[in-house]
């Protein structure tokens, strides 16, 4: 009855040729998952501390507390693929019921772009992306803003930064 079972069980191999082989084909699947990785990802370069992706140059600015609430942030700027893009990251304090942050670029207290609804990542960290086809070079403010639900234009002034021209 044992040879039975023994011999209608197939064959394996194990030994240190099954398992350099396993090694090498490991190796060549992390060798090519990594170039396919790096030919998504766009080229960072840093130049006399000045980003560039892709050739682009990033405008990096911080964005400062102006309303007494112990917050602080940066914002981003650069153009890619998918067009003209602002990039925000702040530390905010807790948001009472019926109150959102949004984001503003703004030319003139009257003349200002709606850029969204900051969206909390992990308390009190908030970020926004904002991705146009205009090209808002000339509104060099941008603008954090306490707002209350139903309230649509720039409402109380968190943090505020400014690019250069």
């Amino acid at each position: 009855m044992t040879d039975e079972i023994t011999r209608n069980q197939p064959e394996t191999k194990s030994g240190p040729g099954s398992r350099a082989m396993f090694v090498v084909v490991l190796a060549l699947v992390l060798i090519v998952g990594g170039i396919y990785a790096l030919a998504q990802t766009p080229a960072v370069e840093e130049d006399n501390n000045a980003i560039v992706i892709d050739g682009k140059p990033v405008e990096t600015i911080i964005l400062e507390d102006i309303a007494g609430k112990d917050s602080d942030g940066k914002a981003v700027r650069y153009e890619n693929d998918e067009g003209f893009v602002y990039e925000l990251v702040a530390s905010l304090p807790e948001l009472a019921d019926g109150h959102h942050f949004r984001g503003f670029l703004m030319q003139t207290p009257n003349l200002y772009v709606d850029m969204g609804k900051l969206e909390v990542q992990s308390a009190p960290v908030y970020t926004l992306k904002f991705v146009s086809e205009t090209d808002y070079d000339d509104y060099l403010r941008v603008v954090v803003a306490l707002q209350p639900d139903d309230v649509e234009k720039p409402d109380l002034r968190i943090l505020e930064g400014f690019f250069e021209e």
